[in-house]
């Protein structure tokens, strides 16, 4: 098993310009030796990923739930998503939920099966696409795991929630990019380019972010890869994405107006304006090592963040040095794998090094690199096309590498320019590697040290994900299969949820009946609305920090003032007010703040009764408030 391992400075960006430029067809051989090899590893760990899925749909209900019910419970009433909903979401979601619940009704556990659906999508991308690469089966198999567990490894991500859907997106957009014909077949390379539109438009209107980001990057791809037929290939794409787009936003009922107004302009200002969403992409690297170098010891380099990412990288280290070139015929390789095993075993006991922390820490330094990675692309398809009359120099597939890179630009939007939290770039990121560079991939010590590293962050997002299934600020619940129950809900049939969830919202549901049934307001999130099944009060489904309007908070206090609902449920959260108004608005006051003084006048006044006052979830302080 020994091989020469040549030094780490011998990869350059000539040497990986080279490696992407070295991507012929694969050989009869290689072709029969994957056929025996079979793809056993491969199925093991795509069956392991839905199943861990399965779990994790059944352990994921929070107390900010929802909200795409009842978006899709009042749209089918007749009200309109923007102009009288003032969603600021992409309509995606909420139709796909409405169109379930007119199959199927309101049944909690069927509506579990749109989620398994998306589960599956996103695994078989993962799947299809670790089959693109010359790796052995094991090695495929440990990298579906790696973009599954990695790729999910976002606090919040749940299968019933859009963020998966423009990940299946990105990942079957980088599937047919990978079968466009670079020197003919137009009728063929003609139904793929419309084949990326129709997912790009269903990007765009699940969230207009991402969306946005898939559609330029594909269409800059299809410019490098397509070298004949490139207007009429862009034609298609861009055409079928602008029907997809104009066709689901006709199905909403509103105008392409109050589309535009409420989901893109004014959602911007919820993130603190469109000049301040604008430039955070360009400050996450320098965010990405801040993050890193928080609180140190003595300078950047050296504390408890960096120290947890130097273990990181001295497990590979070992491994590659020490266990990798182990050979039974050589009884110094024993010794040497024997040492490394017991460093590993150290490192991992020590202190831990599995979890989430770990992967955090790891995707901010990823991230870093990420950034470079692009910048050399960028480079190199310049050599190629934006200087007239020289032959590309590069094999184009490298432009594949930009579409995840997109995605986290996209993300970045969203996050105030954090790193938390955008897992699935480089997830994504790390499945092309092997497709794009095969030969740098020839080379043992490389890939040995690729597939170590992918394999520790695949056992952290693993733990991490048992020990949290879903949390999102305040919002918590217990570990897997720990402190759940079957509820049978009058409503919804059966249900599970854990123990303090449902005792919250048992409590809540009877004081409100206790007390005489009337309008419900729930602030911010309307679960409680969901489980007692109460419709929100004037059609307010959702007003959290950053994803309602200010002139919708200022016109829903007015109403407070005026005409309240018998009961309003407040979850009060301070610290995270303060963190939105930092992160988002640099530091100024939101409008939340002043419904929150409105709202804590009244209960101080008197004039409104706190009915229970309970601390659940985290820091936040939910107050039933009966105004009448």
């Amino acid at each position: 098993m020994t091989d020469s391992s040549p030094d780490l400075a011998t990869i350059t960006p000539s040497t990986l310009a080279q490696a992407a430029c070295v991507c012929p067809e694969p050989t009869a051989e290689l072709l029969d030796a994957e056929k025996r090899s079979g793809r056993l590893w491969q199925w093991v760990a795509a069956s392991f990923c839905v199943l861990f899925g399965v779990a994790l749909i059944f352990n994921q209900e929070l107390a900010c739930s929802g909200i795409w019910f009842w978006y899709a419970v009042l749209h089918h009433a007749g009200k309109r998503l923007y102009a009288d909903l003032h969603m600021v979401q992409q309509p995606f979601f909420v139709l796909e939920t409405e169109a379930w619940m007119s199959l199927a009704g309101k049944n909690w556990m069927l509506f579990r099966i749109p989620a398994l659906l998306h589960l599956l999508a996103l695994t078989a991308g993962i799947f299809l696409l670790s089959t693109q690469s010359r790796l052995r089966d094991i090695e495929k198999g440990l990298l579906i795991a790696f973009g599954f567990f990695v790729g999910i490894n976002f606090e919040c991500y749940s299968f019933g929630d859009y963020h998966v859907v423009i990940g299946a997106c990105l990942l079957f957009s980088m599937l047919l990019l990978l079968k466009l014909d670079p020197d003919g077949a137009a009728k063929r390379n003609l139904k793929i380019a419309a084949a990326l539109g129709l997912l790009s438009g269903l990007a765009i209107t699940d969230r207009s972010t991402d969306g946005m980001a898939l559609f330029c990057c594909v269409a800059f791809a299809i410019f490098c890869m397509a070298k004949v037929g490139r207007p009429a290939l862009l034609a298609a794409f861009i055409g079928v994405a602008s029907l997809v787009v104009a066709g689901i936003i006709g199905v909403t009922g509103d105008t392409y107006h109050a589309w535009l107004a409420n989901s893109l302009f004014r959602a911007a200002g919820a993130k603190g304006g469109a000049e301040s969403v604008l430039l955070r992409p360009f400050l996450m690297p320098w965010i990405s090592l801040l993050e890193l170098a928080k609180d140190s010891w003595y300078g950047p380099l050296i504390g408890p963040r960096m120290f947890l990412v130097y273990r990181s990288l001295g497990v590979v280290a070992i491994w590659t040095l020490l266990i990798r070139p182990f050979s039974k015929a050589d009884p110094n390789s024993t010794i040497k794998a024997v040492v490394g095993f017991a460093l590993i075993a150290g490192v991992l006991i020590w202190r831990g090094l599995i979890g989430s922390w770990a992967i955090e820490l790891l995707i901010d330094l990823l991230i870093v690199g990420y950034y470079g990675l692009a910048l050399f692309v960028l480079y190199t398809l310049r050599r190629g096309f934006l200087r007239p009359g020289r032959k590309p120099a590069t094999n184009q597939r490298q432009v594949l590498l930009l579409l995840p890179f997109g995605y986290l630009l996209a993300g970045s939007l969203s996050s105030g320019g954090y790193p938390r939290g955008l897992c699935g770039p480089i997830a994504f990121l790390f499945l092309l590697l092997p497709i794009v560079f095969p030969a740098v991939f020839e080379r043992g010590w490389f890939k040995s040290s690729f597939l170590v590293l992918a394999g520790l962050m695949t056992i952290s997002g693993i733990a991490s994900k048992v020990r949290d299934p879903i949390s999102w600020h305040d919002y918590r619940t217990f570990p897997m299969f720990s402190h759940r129950r079957t509820v049978q809900h009058p409503v919804y049939g059966l249900m599970i949820m854990d123990d303090a969830l449902y005792a919250f919202s048992d409590e809540m549901c009877s004081s409100i009946t206790a007390g005489g049934k009337g309008d419900l307001l729930s602030i911010p999130f309307p679960f409680v609305n969901y489980y007692c099944d109460i419709p929100p009060w004037q059609n307010y489904v959702q007003t959290f920090f950053d994803t309602s309007q200010e002139a919708t908070i200022q016109e829903m206090t007015a109403k407070l003032r005026q005409s309240p609902p018998k009961w309003v449920l407040y979850q009060r959260q301070p610290e995270i007010l303060a963190l939105h108004e930092r992160v988002y608005n640099r530091g100024k006051r939101l409008p939340h703040r002043d419904l929150d003084d409105f709202l804590v006048s009244r209960i101080v006044s008197g004039e409104w009764q706190v009915v229970r006052d309970v601390r659940y979830g985290g820091r936040s302080e939910w107050m039933l408030l009966k105004t009448y």
